[in-house]
């Protein structure tokens, strides 16, 4: 199937050069919350495409720091930065700051995961749960008390 996406935020990304539409979700919870600060260590479980690491470099600043993990491979794209570390993860494997070659605790964790769909409402629902859960289970051993 070969169609043209003519969404107003898809066009936008593009124009401004960003990797996915999604960085608008994030930059609309931030100006609202304020969870993003200069200076900030940043996990982002689930980084790819990586729009909400291009989003979250911008936050921090050169000051700040951004991990990304995800089960897909690298985006080159987002390499080049000082200050962002990229990894090539499973989250499920994820166990605390040293699975990113870190020993400091992280300011913030931010993701915008969803696990891959079959179509079949119970099994994606199953996968949703499983992913909300691993993340809960992954907080108080990587975010700052």
């Amino acid at each position: 199937m070969n169609f043209k996406v003519k969404d107003h935020y898809f066009k936008k990304a593009k124009k401004e050069n960003f990797l996915a539409r999604s960085i608008y979700k994030l930059e609309e919870i931030d100006q609202k919350y304020k969870v993003l600060e200069k200076g900030n260590r940043v996990l982002d479980l689930g980084y790819h495409p990586g729009s909400w690491t291009q989003y979250a470099l911008m936050a921090v600043g050169e000051e700040g720091k951004v991990v990304g993990a995800d089960i897909k491979p690298i985006n080159k794209k987002l390499l080049g930065p000082k200050n962002i570390v990229l990894f090539e993860k499973d989250v499920f494997e994820v166990s605390g700051p040293q699975d990113f070659e870190e020993e400091e605790f992280f300011d913030v964790v931010i993701s915008d995961m969803a696990p891959n769909t079959t179509g079949v409402k119970s099994v994606d629902q199953d996968r949703s749960l499983a992913l909300v859960e691993k993340i809960y289970e992954i907080l108080p051993k990587t975010l700052k008390p």
